[in-house]
């Protein structure tokens, strides 16, 4: 028997409350119970049921965070029965329908162990022809558990936690402010003297050094910082999160005790910069040897269902003046649901890049555009995958402007554009002027999308 989806009716949601309305014709006793899941049709989040439904309305466990909306299409995944059930199209995500049919089998074998026990397993009761079909039932409970903790296996809800994305560069000298995609640098109090760059991991291709400029004698805090999107963030409600991570300190790492600040941190804004994200959640300290180490932190309370917006954060503060290695190296950086780490799972270069692309890019190839008055050129821009939001638009020096069969032309500065998150045009101001009307394409970057928080 499969999963039975409860799509009768519409239903009418309201931003920031946990109320449903389902409009005609009703809820028949029985189709909604405590941890049925719903969902709007079209939304990437789905909701638990908070207590048993009835009449025209129900609640959830945490308040709806799309927009209002009356008499919309939904789902709601119910009636979970004995047998493994068969998704289908629109039904509750896999792990959801493993863990409750898993469940159910497991509560029938259990039951077979109050029968005679001349034939038994590990305790458990089997029948003759049988007796080797359940092997280790704990150890199938344990799988369960790891799976439920887990929730979505292998998916690790920090970007470019790889360290493979470096669209700016891959050193700077002096930052206070994105490094690699999605990873923000800042010193307390905003003073300078913070480098970081893109060396070789130990069990990844990649990893992240972030140092104290040599010489430098700012004891402000280095904190790396990470900020997850809110539609993701609000999954995570109800759940412990553990994050985790690879590191090891410079020759001449100053922290007092070799220690590095780590924490999980949350905001009840909505896609905030990270250094906004004030609500420390859990924290602790690795103690860093020159060797590399992997270390853990893990939620003592699950996320509350107040919480929009998660982020992590490694810090150290130094002493003294800096050395020429004043600092720590730090690899496969990962967020888990759940209360233990997951393995390390390597993701393709161009699929992470993918992903970071909805936040931030350089357009770069061969880009048509079209000679205008004022040495300026206009040139059409197509984003794919969509960006996040629509993007700010910054000029990037060293960009080339091809007027076809006549010149190549330096890009000056930006003159104006409209960008959407899908694409548009921008219009550039080239250092020579060239022939009105004239076809041209755009070499190489000219110009940044922004949708970072």
């Amino acid at each position: 028997m499969a999963v039975t989806t409860y799509r009768e009716g519409s239903v009418d949601v309201v931003n920031g409350s946990a109320l449903v309305t389902l409009n005609a014709p009703g809820i028949a006793s029985g189709n909604v119970l405590a941890g049925h899941i719903f969902q709007i049709d079209g939304d990437d989040i789905a909701y638990t049921v908070a207590a048993d439904g009835a009449g025209t309305s129900f609640t959830l466990t945490a308040p709806y965070v799309g927009g209002s909306a009356n008499a919309v299409a939904y789902s709601l995944n119910r009636d979970f029965v004995e047998d493994v059930p068969v998704p289908r199209r629109g039904d509750v995500g896999p792990w959801a329908i493993m863990a409750e049919a898993v469940k159910r089998l497991l509560a029938k074998v259990n039951a077979l162990a109050t029968q005679t026990a001349s034939h038994t397993h590990d305790g458990i009761y089997a029948p003759p022809d049988h007796e080797h079909v359940i092997d280790d039932v704990n150890g199938l409970q344990a799988t369960l558990d790891a799976a439920a903790a887990g929730g979505r296996s292998g998916h690790n809800f920090i970007v470019n936690g790889g360290l493979g994305c470096w669209t700016d560069g891959t050193s700077f000298a002096d930052v206070n402010g994105y490094v690699a995609e999605q990873f923000h640098v800042q010193r307390g109090g905003g003073v300078s003297g913070a480098g970081v760059a893109q060396v070789v991991g130990i069990t990844m291709p990649f990893a992240m050094r972030v140092t104290r400029n040599a010489g430098n004698t700012q004891v402000a805090a280095i904190t790396l910082a990470h900020a997850l999107e809110t539609k993701e963030s609000v999954l995570l409600r109800g759940d412990k999160m553990t994050f985790s991570f690879r590191a090891r300190a410079l020759a001449n790492y100053s922290a007092a005790g070799g220690t590095l600040g780590m924490s999980i941190v949350s905001g009840t804004g909505s896609d905030q910069h990270a250094s906004t994200l004030a609500n420390v959640v859990e924290n602790g300290n690795a103690v860093l040897t020159t060797s590399w180490q992997k270390f853990t932190l893990t939620s003592s309370a699950v996320i509350e269902a107040s919480v929009t917006q998660l982020g992590v954060n490694l810090s150290f503060t130094p002493v003294g003046t800096a050395g020429a290695a004043d600092g720590f190296e730090v690899e496969d950086l990962r967020l888990d649901r759940g209360d233990m780490a997951q393995d390390t799972v390597f993701v393709d270069e161009a699929v992470e890049r993918l992903r970071c692309q909805r936040f931030y890019r350089r357009p770069n190839g061969l880009f048509g555009g079209l000679v205008g008055a004022g040495n300026v050129a206009a040139v059409g821009v197509q984003v794919s995958p969509p960006m996040r939001v629509t993007p700010s638009v910054g000029f990037v020096s060293g960009g080339i402007f091809n007027e076809v069969f006549v010149a190549t032309r330096a890009c000056d500065s930006l003159h104006s554009s409209s960008v959407t998150k899908d694409g548009g045009f921008v219009n550039i101001i080239l250092a020579s002027a060239g022939t009105p009307g004239n076809l041209g394409v755009l070499q190489s970057p000219a110009f940044a999308l922004d949708a970072r928080f």
